[in-house]
């Protein structure tokens, strides 16, 4: 029999909302994950994160984690330098690159098909053309959330679509998925399927032309930029000349007298059934600002970020962030399992610290525009890991092939953003106990299995129609509640809490048909929390059988 308790939380905030025009147009072709703990911006090109990044233009959370309504960050350089941020994002630029060797690709004027050494199409460079097209469809969203009438457990609870052709011949369908439930909700999943469509993007006049061919050397690349120190970054630095401060380099950026603050961690390299991941880590936590960091201190930062005097500083960056590949079509004439989702080459650049080529490998123009074809070829065909030693900005690039593929073939990939982090709990009170690092590697080790499961959960399976890729358990939902002031003629404070029983008279279904949840059997009771902090610090106040 299961058991469920039902957990109530109560939380005064004030909270706000950046507006900012210029990103209208961005957002139509966006979506958001909102849904889980971990927040994100997508775009319909395969993009992942958000190009204001870099000049503080972003408003709705990159590998935001945990993600909460009414958080506060700069919204230009001038308040960033003396601001103080509660919001912690962690991904820069991340998405897929396809890469084809010595192929015909239809070429202007007369769109003849031309042999070319290589062709590119990447949605996460910083230059280049890209090979796509300016007008790619909206996403199609899906929202099927718990407490919905229409509620299926069978689907996620968020479900971004999109399909979009490229200058390889390649379309490419990308589908996203975010839950909401305990223990699944620190990760999203990306699904990429690449079809040799013979559809090629010509972006000199937007428009595809058809050849047929069978397409010999595939590549498909993976590559994402992750900072963990955004925070720390912003709110333990001022300085009264602002071009010496850390805010002209955007909170993700380098700056003369900075420094970088990550340490970067690859695990499940090699055969154990497992695909790999990678994430990068904070130096310390956030407990205190980096030693080689040259930039100007706040007077009182010891002060300002506690979030109680009795408490020590609170731990800015105590996150780990980063990707993990749950599946990927074998490169051809290879035996492995699908699941077995290694690359074939992974390489890590600290940002403008290592060279490749003799060149310097600045992620603020690396590109098409900075290396040659040919030279972004051999760097996606090498294996490379820079000294640990915790002052890198890391910059993950993973390749999968080569790949044989004629038309109508297709490769698969599908990747999950995930992140961990230690007891929030601790982390507001300065982690006393020293906790950080090993309590938040355990915890993205944990949330990575988590994502796993989801995938042999759910792989395979079609639901009215939809193909899916990942399923997990479901919580039941939550009861509309509220609280009242209810101190009148009392001497100490009451509140009155009423809620519904929408709880105990939900039921939810498995696949076979089979009453996986029946709220008057197993739902066990509920407990009442209070809290003053919008990130969700809780104190147990009720437990009601």
């Amino acid at each position: 029999m299961k058991n469920y308790k039902k957990y109530f939380a109560f939380i005064l905030v004030a909270s706000y909302v950046f507006i900012n025009n210029s990103n209208l147009v961005a957002q139509e072709i966006s979506a958001t994950h909102t849904r889980g703990k971990l927040w994100e911006t997508i775009y319909n090109y395969g993009f992942i994160g958000d190009p204001g990044a870099w000049d503080y233009l972003q408003i709705t959370g990159i590998g935001f984690y945990p993600g909460f309504a009414g958080y506060s960050f700069p919204t230009d350089e001038e308040m960033a330098n003396g601001f103080i941020t509660d919001a912690n994002f962690h991904n820069f630029r991340t998405g897929p690159w396809i890469m084809i060797k010595d192929a015909k690709v239809p070429t202007p004027p007369a769109f003849n098909p031309e042999q070319k050494d290589y062709t590119l199409y990447h949605s996460s460079l910083a230059t280049g053309d890209m090979g796509i097209l300016q007008n790619i469809p909206p996403f199609r969203k899906t929202r099927n959330f718990v407490e919905s009438p229409d509620f299926n457990p069978l689907l996620p609870e968020e479900i971004n679509y999109t399909t979009y052709q490229t200058s390889t011949g390649i379309t490419v369908k990308q589908k996203s998925m975010s839950w909401s439930f305990p223990g699944y909700d620190d990760f999203i999943i990306y699904d990429y399927t690449f079809v040799n469509t013979g559809d090629f993007v010509i972006e000199q006049v937007n428009q595809v032309k058809n050849f047929q061919q069978t397409l010999n050397e595939v590549w498909f690349v993976f590559h994402s930029g992750i900072q963990v120190s955004t925070k720390g970054v912003i709110n333990f630095h001022y300085d009264s000349d602002f071009l010496s401060s850390t805010a002209p380099a955007g909170s993700f950026g380098w700056h003369p007298g900075g420094g970088y603050t990550d340490y970067y961690a690859v695990e499940n390299q090699g055969p154990d059934g497992k695909g790999l991941l990678y994430y990068s880590r904070d130096y310390n936590g956030g407990k205190a600002p980096k030693p080689w960091v040259q930039h100007g201190l706040k007077s009182n930062w010891q002060e300002i970020l506690k979030v109680k005097p009795e408490y020590g500083v609170e731990l800015q960056d105590p996150s780990a962030f980063g990707f993990t590949f749950l599946y990927s079509t074998p490169p051809s004439g290879s035996s492995r399992s699908p699941f077995e989702a290694d690359p074939s080459h992974f390489n890590i650049y600290s940002d403008e610290m290592d060279k490749f080529n003799g060149k310097t490998v600045d992620f603020e123009s690396f590109g098409s525009n900075a290396f040659s074809l040919q030279e972004l070829y051999q760097f996606i065909k090498h294996d490379y890991l820079p000294p640990n030693n915790g002052n890198l900005y890391c910059w993950y690039t993973s390749s999968f092939g080569p790949y044989t593929m004629a038309p109508g073939d297709s490769v698969r990939l599908i990747v999950a953003e995930v992140a961990g982090v230690m007891d929030i709990n601790e982390v507001v009170k300065g982690d006393p106990n020293n906790w950080y690092p090993d309590s938040t590697i355990a915890a993205i080790r944990k949330n990575t299995e988590a994502a796993r499961n989801a995938v042999k959960w759910g792989f395979g399976a079609t639901v009215n129609g939809t193909e899916i890729s990942a399923d997990v358990p479901e919580s039941p939902p939550a009861p509309y509640c509220r609280a009242a002031n209810a101190s009148f003629g009392s001497d100490k404070a009451v509140i009155s809490v009423q809620w519904d029983k929408s709880s105990e008279n939900a039921r939810i279904s498995d696949a076979s048909g089979a009453v996986f949840f029946d709220g008057s059997l197993d739902l066990s009771g509920y407990r009442i929390y209070r809290g003053q902090d919008k990130r969700g610090v809780w104190e147990l106040v009720a437990d009601i059988p």
